[in-house]
């Protein structure tokens, strides 16, 4: 029963409350941080004021979905772990598999949540597809293919003639 609760504390309770902690601070952090344009009253400062604001809320509604995706996934195998009810194998490495998926869906989350994110994970992919067929092209260039379709040199038969 004690290793039983370790686990549930190690392997559940205390990441929770880690990310859970660290995203809070970061959240109280970024909405203290000063907006910039509210010194200003004009249009354009107000707009901006604006979606600074709403850039904040959305990387709030983020970091708070990366701890409920986090709990959601985590939960069910923590549970049946903590209540030490036997379940097929077959229910038993689904729940880890759902358990240990969890960070898989982080990346989707900041993608779908967060603009410079998505830039920057485009950016990204287009560089890594550029240098790709940057390396595919100098592997077919025609300068790589006469070394490689060139003929063994032809040798004469002398002893025909």
């Amino acid at each position: 029963l004690v290793h039983t609760i370790i686990d549930f504390v190690l392997q559940f309770v205390m990441p929770l409350t880690v990310i859970c902690a660290l995203y809070t601070r970061i959240s109280l952090r970024l909405f203290r941080r000063k907006v910039t344009g509210d010194n200003f009253n004009n249009k354009n400062s107000n707009a901006k004021r604006n979606s600074q604001l709403r850039r904040k809320r959305l990387t709030v509604k983020m970091m708070m979905l990366v701890c409920v995706v986090f709990a959601v996934c985590w939960l069910p195998y923590s549970l049946v772990l903590l209540s030490r009810h036997v379940v097929s194998d077959a229910a038993g490495t689904s729940l880890h598999v759902l358990a240990m998926s969890s960070v898989c869906y982080n990346p989707f989350i900041y993608c779908w949540l967060n603009k410079g994110y998505r830039k920057g994970f485009l950016a990204f992919k287009t560089a890594g597809l550029d240098r790709f067929r940057r390396r595919n092209e100098s592997v077919s260039s025609p300068h790589s293919q006469r070394l490689t379709t060139t003929a063994p040199p032809k040798t004469t038969d002398t002893t025909q003639m």
